[in-house]
């Protein structure tokens, strides 16, 4: 294997050789004129989704992502039932919460734009613009419901428009104003059960008073919901008859209830056995409570991130997902849920999948990378992919793939951290980055690949 005097040039000439020249092949095409091929193609988003609210015969997604199926769509988009589009110029930061409020989207998160204007933490899409809700609030928004015909919105801010609100404010359409004295730490979560706004979260007080991790608004003060849980609360619904209450607790009204509980208006009972893990959303569907978060077992049984109560027993939803459920909702029928999974065993699904009672399935073709592409280059009659991402074609490939005309395969190991440029040089396939590893070879942000094995180049280059 060459080294760096055999190169006869510094590693970090090359280095800086690649920043200049970061491509070397076209992207490959179908043999239909403009058509990609199904590998190359995004099924979902490019990364996670913390939020889904139906819109007509589509829904809009909300998250971390920038890009939306091969849509530039920064932290929000909308599934028109084909196709991903973007909501005007979208935010610039990540969305946490979604909701409808007098015929607009709003959205809340950390940004502090929205469609390039000044919007502190949270947002209205009229359809065609964004707009700012007064002077917003000064910290992110995590939760957002509608209660009484007003928007409620939750989080870890301490003042609204510019007035104090603990945790919690409404917008009646031109100003916003406190609950009470609202919560004294963060709420996650809100829904309306009764004629009342339910809260859940961080605090341990509302109104001033003890209320653990839950509480009430009747319009005019707070009040507990008995005891309480005794940790977190993430996730609130209600079919009208029970409240339900999902989280990070193993208690609930001072008996056992794991990360899962019930409420029926006087009383807190558990879901049988619960779940093994935290509990991040929660929608009731067909008759059943559909719960998603962290878990791999609910009621004793596995299920793989997602599970169905039917008021007496547990049972999966699909084959298990990989990764972490954030966000649910119902569009046409099926059950789309959104996350920081990959797929299933069956299927490839970046972030975005939707179970239609027999099968899950991605949202556009093909599987694609899970995280952003940066760079390409031809070597060995192969076209090289570097970037974020940690699989390629629903295969692991670490920062680098090679694609064979059919399918994507890894490059001796991958590499541990991103690829932003990749070259020929003398024979061998140059990647430069922030990585300190080819395969399990320590190198200095460049490496160098033969066709076997990976080698560094000296002593590599450091950061700028």
């Amino acid at each position: 294997m060459q080294r760096q005097g055999q190169l006869g040039i510094p590693a970090v000439v090359v280095a800086f050789a690649l920043l200049l020249s970061v491509g070397g092949g076209s992207p490959a095409r179908g043999e239909e004129e403009g058509a990609w091929w199904d590998g190359f193609a995004w099924p979902g988003m490019s990364e996670a989704v913390y939020g889904l609210l139906p819109d007509g015969d589509g829904f809009v997604a909300a998250g971390g992502f920038t890009q939306a199926g091969s849509t530039q769509a920064p932290y929000v988009a909308r599934w028109d039932g084909a196709t991903w589009e973007a909501l005007g110029e979208g935010t610039n930061s990540t969305v946490l919460a979604i909701t409808r409020h007098d015929g607009d989207i709003v959205v809340g998160g950390w940004f502090t734009e929205a469609g390039g204007a000044p919007a502190s933490r949270i947002a209205r899409w009229d359809g065609a613009q964004w707009h700012a809700l007064g002077g917003g609030v000064n910290d992110r928004v995590t939760a957002l419901t509608v209660y009484n015909g007003e928007l409620i919105a939750g989080g870890n801010f301490t003042t609204a428009g510019g007035q104090s609100a603990g945790r919690i404010a409404r917008w009646d359409g031109t100003e916003w104003q406190p609950l009470g004295s609202g919560v004294n730490n963060t709420v996650y979560a809100l829904t309306v059960r009764d004629g009342r706004l339910i809260a859940g979260g961080k605090f341990t007080q509302a109104g001033g008073e003890p209320a653990e991790y839950i509480a009430r608004w009747d319009g005019s003060e707070w009040s507990p919901l008995d005891l309480g849980v005794d940790h977190w609360v993430y996730a609130l619904t209600s079919d009208g008859a029970t409240l339900y209450a999902g989280g990070f607790f193993s208690s609930a009204g001072g008996g056992a209830a794991s990360y899962v509980a019930g409420w029926d208006g006087d009383t807190w009972f558990p879901l049988g056995e619960g779940t093994n893990g935290t509990v991040k959303n929660l929608l009731i569907s067909g008759g059943e409570l559909i719960v998603g978060g962290f878990f791999t077992e609910a009621g004793g049984v596995e299920v793989g991130r997602l599970a169905a109560w039917d008021g007496v027993g547990w049972s999966p939803v699909g084959d298990p997902l990989n990764e972490s459920v954030w966000s649910l909702a119902e569009h046409d029928g099926d059950l789309v849920v959104g996350g920081s999974f990959t797929g299933s065993d069956t299927a490839v699904m970046t972030y975005i999948g939707c179970w239609d009672g027999a099968a899950w399935h991605a949202f556009g073709s093909g599987a694609g990378m899970n995280q952003a592409v940066s760079t390409f280059t031809v070597y060995d009659g192969r076209l090289i992919a570097g970037g974020s991402f940690m699989t390629a074609g629903g295969v692991p490939a670490r920062f680098i793939a090679a694609w064979d005309g059919t399918n994507w395969e890894e490059v001796g190991g991958g590499l541990n951290h991103n690829v932003s440029a990749l070259a020929v040089y003398d024979g061998q396939l140059i990647a430069g980055g922030l990585f300190t590893l080819a395969g399990d070879t320590v190198v200095g942000a460049i490496a160098a690949w033969d066709g076997e094995t990976w080698s560094s180049l000296e002593q590599g280059v450091g950061d700028c």
